[in-house]
């Protein structure tokens, strides 16, 4: 199997993934700082 064939049938899964991980430290992040916001 060449290597762009490979890369073409991941990049989907790839792309969701980044997104999804993105996404989610996104989140977490805006929940932290709700938190320590509301410490103060």
């Amino acid at each position: 199997m060449p290597f762009p064939f490979i890369l073409m049938n991941m990049t989907p899964q790839l792309l969701q993934a980044t997104a999804l991980i993105l996404a989610t430290l996104l989140f977490w992040h805006a929940w932290q700082w709700q938190k320590r916001k509301a410490q103060k």
